[in-house]
């Protein structure tokens, strides 16, 4: 629960400075309790502001939810530099839209609640090995109003229905959200192909995506296993 969250109108969050919060404030303190992995209602159900959807006609009463912007923010301490590394922060899951900063700089918008998405923040990380306040990062994600046309995002987005839910449409940081160091020739992605033969044997194709940072090339050598 070291998530907070906030409600904002459409527009709003950004007009009053949300996004560009200080690192070390303590304004977040303030915000209710979140959960991420998580979405909106559940948070918004533990802090007393709607009652449980999934009984009588609550769904109906909350339906105001998708109408407003919501604002989550973490702080956490960096003590460990990062020099020769790649530090991504990394979403697995974001339902739907979303606009994320870090310090106050602006990182990026991602759409669509299947794909993961990631930002490098390298030159954005607030460092210090003992300065409880220098050491400090605020991470703030805006969750962008969700669709409230199916036929607007080719069939991707839905509302809820059934016997007690009632065009409820989800919301939320459905995923982990992972800081990630790496060395500054990273893997990007590793894939098997696999064929299992008719003697037991099996032939193991591997693809890997490296990604080289630098400005300067670089001899590798890659060692695999296959355990099991």
């Amino acid at each position: 629960m070291r998530w907070r969250f906030k409600m904002m109108l459409p527009g709003e969050g950004i007009k009053k400075g949300l996004h560009k919060l200080p690192a070390e404030d303590i304004e977040t303190l303030v915000w209710n309790n979140a959960k991420v992995p998580g979405d909106v209602y559940i948070d918004l159900w533990k802090a007393g502001v709607i009652d449980d959807l999934h009984f009588g006609r609550n769904s109906v009463k909350a339906q105001w939810v998708q109408q407003y912007e919501w604002w989550y923010a973490l702080q956490f301490s960096v003590t460990e530099g990062v020099e020769n590394q790649m530090v991504d922060i990394v979403f697995e899951s974001v339902d739907y839209g979303c606009e994320v900063w870090l310090n106050g700089h602006y990182l990026g918008k991602h759409e669509g609640v299947f794909s993961k998405f990631s930002f490098n923040v390298n030159e954005y990380l607030r460092i210090h090995k003992w300065d409880f306040l220098k050491e400090r990062n605020m991470l703030v994600v805006k969750l962008d109003t969700p669709p409230q046309v199916n036929a607007f995002v080719a069939g991707k987005k839905t509302p809820w229905f059934g016997d007690y839910w009632r065009d409820i449409t989800p919301i939320g940081i459905v995923g982990p959200v992972k800081m990630v160091r790496t060395g500054n020739v990273p893997f990007t992605d590793v894939y098997a192909h696999t064929k299992l033969n008719k003697n037991g044997s099996a032939d193991v194709n591997m693809e890997i995506t490296v990604e080289n940072t630098t400005n300067q090339p670089k001899e590798i050598t890659f060692e695999g296993s296959l355990n099991g």
